[in-house]
């Protein structure tokens, strides 16, 4: 028999138990929910406006899941888009 000591060294760290990753980046998770009396639109408002206060310039932030598509579809379609569309359908 070998003892374990003479294979192996054990020793404590501290870090994450995991690292996510979004697009490639380390990222963290951020999980909210509006209070009551506030949309989903005021929350994510909020969300952007305590960022930019409070991380450096060079970290940034995207969303996944219904809030980024509460994003996309509020940013709307140029009205160029809308034209164009209703001018192919018409001819």
């Amino acid at each position: 028999m070998v003892p374990l000591a003479t294979l192996t060294a054990i020793d404590t760290r501290s870090g994450p138990e995991f690292l996510m990753r979004f697009n490639q980046f380390q990222s963290v998770q951020i999980n909210g929910t509006a209070a009551p009396g506030y949309s989903s639109g005021q929350a994510i408002a909020a969300l952007e406006d305590v960022f930019k206060k409070s991380m450096p310039p060079q970290m940034g932030y995207d969303f996944m899941g219904m809030t980024y598509q509460e994003v996309k579809a509020a940013q709307g379609v140029s009205p160029a888009a809308i034209f164009g569309l209703s001018f192919s359908w018409c001819s």
